[in-house]
């Protein structure tokens, strides 16, 4: 299904006490694609003041994201997750700076090599946190809509780029997919599931077509 110049981002988190099985799972993809990049995907972060530098605008720890505490004395809180990127040969050229950011010493620019601009590779650690849910989940394993699209943007993308997620779950990635325009297919065999989808594609829809209507 993955074309020559492809690229499949795989979304593994472990649990504290089996901190084995990512791991575990992507080995078995060994024999078909080449791991490309392992990219961090950090959910809850926190920094001491001592450690930021002369940022005379922060004033203390910080602490941010989703933090969800382990309930045991032997395990530490689970804070991100692995986002495995595979490709059929590992030769695929990306787009790193469509992820980038901007340079915090300005001094850089133009002192690093093709540095002409104010963007630097972001890296293979990505601080994207979600929205923490006060009520039931819909889904067990959600994630935010930025985390889809900030892959797609790192692969490059066109309009006549298609996406396929085997497992649509709520339709986090169909959401990604059509706030970026490219082309969608996702499968869910969970009716429930399936209905939301549906019913935040249609939300989306109805948003992008009434900011159309505005401009």
């Amino acid at each position: 299904m993955l074309k020559e110049d492809g690229s499949f981002f795989l979304n593994l988190g472990g649990k504290a006490s089996d901190p084995w099985l990512p791991f575990d799972v992507i080995q078995q993809f060994r024999e078909y694609y080449e791991l490309q990049n392992v990219i961090h995907w950090i959910k809850s972060i926190a920094i001491e003041r001592s450690d930021m530098g002369a940022y005379d605008h922060i004033l203390a720890d910080i602490a941010v994201g989703h933090y969800q505490p382990v309930n045991s004395p032997r395990f530490l809180s689970q804070c991100h997750e692995y986002i495995y990127h595979l490709t059929k040969h590992g030769r695929v050229a990306l787009d790193k700076l469509g992820v980038g950011v901007r340079y915090q010493d300005k001094s850089n620019i133009g002192r690093w090599k093709r540095a002409d601009r104010d963007i630097r590779d972001r890296g293979n650690t990505w601080f994207i946190p979600y929205r923490t849910i006060r009520s039931s989940r819909p889904h067990p394993t959600t994630f935010p809509e930025r985390l889809p699209e900030m892959c797609i943007r790192l692969h490059g993308f066109t309009p006549e780029t298609l996406v396929l997620d085997p497992f649509m779950g709520i339709g986090s990635t169909a959401l990604a997919c059509v706030s970026l325009g490219v082309r969608y297919i996702g499968f869910e065999i969970d009716p429930a599931y399936h209905a939301v989808a549906e019913a935040r594609l249609r939300a989306a829809a109805r948003a992008k077509h009434a900011r159309r209507d505005e401009e």
